[in-house]
């Protein structure tokens, strides 16, 4: 995935974790608090990508390490739609 928040042009790339339709977990070096506003860019193979936007729901520090994983839920019902088309098509 690439991140940033809204209003921001400087992206960040990482893993995203646990994909669904209301949201994903991505794995940062940087803190983001909570309810900060995001764009992100997700691939979702076969040269497919979603542009979508959400919002920051928790924020974990991940054990023995200086990374956190982020929750985010998405606030974009016309690119869930979409998503929600993608993770309905992939196999179980």
């Amino acid at each position: 995935i690439q991140y940033r928040p809204l209003g921001s042009e400087e992206a960040h790339g990482s893993l995203g974790f646990d994909l669904s339709e209301s949201g994903i977990r991505f794995q940062t070096e940087d803190f983001i608090p909570l309810h900060k506003p995001m764009a992100m860019h997700i691939e979702l193979g076969s040269g497919q990508g979603i542009n979508i936007k959400g919002e920051v729901v928790w924020v974990q520090l991940v054990p023995h390490s200086e990374r956190y994983h982020v929750g985010l839920t998405f606030k974009d019902s016309d690119s869930q739609r979409t998503l929600q088309q993608y993770i309905n098509s992939r196999p179980n």
